[in-house]
């Protein structure tokens, strides 16, 4: 998956997916952090698609610092008054990386009032710089914070 591959070539601090979800159930609302684990249900439970290859599990002390990194986006984007919650799934995305990986759902685009939200420049800037926040907050207590500065720029 040319995600994977893009967040090891980067060498990257944390590696940070970012989605919206659609599905059938129009009632579905809110942001989503997920980090490698199993979830309830189905969720994350998904076959691999033919032609990617085989992913093992991250080590544990990645899967425990991927919780730790979408807790702290969870809470401070309901501190900044953003409906969130955490969750754990198998999804590939969250296995390749060698850094803290989490997949963020911004969103449902099934729910009318929340795909007009999604659209709206101003909902993104909001939630954007929360989740950057978030990211910056995190990555400061662990002293990778120089790093993060050298990439905004």
């Amino acid at each position: 998956d040319h995600r994977v591959k893009a967040g090891e070539d980067a060498d990257a601090s944390l590696f940070v997916s970012l989605h919206m979800n659609k599905i059938r159930d129009r009632r579905h609302r809110g942001i989503v952090v997920y980090a490698f684990g199993r979830g309830p249900g189905r969720r994350g439970a998904r076959r691999r698609r033919p032609g990617l290859a085989f992913l093992p599990n991250p080590p544990r002390e990645q899967v425990r610092t991927s919780a730790k990194l979408a807790d702290r986006v969870v809470r401070s984007l309901r501190s900044e008054g953003f409906e969130a919650e955490a969750g754990r799934g198998a999804y590939y995305v969250l296995k390749g990386p060698e850094a803290p990986s989490i997949l963020i759902e911004m969103g449902f685009l099934s729910n009318p009032g929340e795909a007009a939200l999604l659209v709206d420049p101003a909902y993104q800037e909001r939630l954007a710089s929360a989740i950057a926040r978030s990211l910056t907050k995190f990555l400061a207590a662990r002293g990778d914070l120089p790093a993060v500065q050298l990439a905004h720029r």
